[in-house]
């Protein structure tokens, strides 16, 4: 399977195709990268010391445990959704509110809500590649 890399700066943005490996990690942003890097949470990103994890991926796991089978699981997903607004909610107080077009529930969707056009961009690729159905 092939996926979407993805590497943006201040002023260019790089886009390739390729498997989802570690050797990828290594290889496009190199050794001598010495910025952040802000991913899904795959793995191999564990190499690199400079690196967040992406807002939207921690809204929709946490979203999947609040939607899961396990009471427990369900509590701590919900628990991570209501810490995850306060921040959200908080860092909007202290800049200012996002612009109208973007202001949604933070609950249920990332601002702006990236996993949308992710999807659209699959749902236009996949005529081209064997894309998995959502990113």
């Amino acid at each position: 399977m092939l996926w979407l890399w993805v590497f943006t700066g201040a002023t260019a943005t790089l886009f390739v195709v390729g498997q989802r490996s570690i050797e990828m990690v290594r290889q496009v942003p190199g050794a001598t990268f010495d910025g952040w890097l802000m991913s899904d949470g795959f793995w191999a990103y564990r190499e690199l010391d400079q690196r967040l994890r992406c807002l939207a991926h921690l809204i929709h796991k946490a979203q999947a445990l609040e939607d899961g089978l396990d009471p427990a699981a369900q509590r701590f997903g919900s628990g991570i959704l209501t810490v995850l607004a306060t921040v959200m909610a908080a860092v909007y107080d202290a800049r200012g509110a996002p612009p109208a077009p973007y202001a949604r529930d933070t609950r249920r969707c990332s601002t702006p809500c990236w996993r949308s056009v992710c999807n659209g961009l699959m749902r236009r690729m996949r005529k081209h590649v064997h894309w998995p159905a959502s990113c």
